[in-house]
């Protein structure tokens, strides 16, 4: 398996485990000037990057 696909697949795993714990997904993938942030998620009124 490519390196790649192994990204892409623990982001899944990933944002599927927080989705179960009560998170929401607002964002994947987000790229900033400095880098990228691969999940962005929040739940009530606090954001986890």
């Amino acid at each position: 398996m490519h390196t790649k696909y192994k990204g892409i697949l623990g982001e899944f795993i990933a944002s599927l485990y927080l989705m179960l714990k009560g998170f929401r997904i607002e964002g994947r993938r987000f790229k900033t000037h400095c880098g990228e942030i691969d999940l962005i998620a929040s739940r009530r009124s606090y954001r986890f990057c």
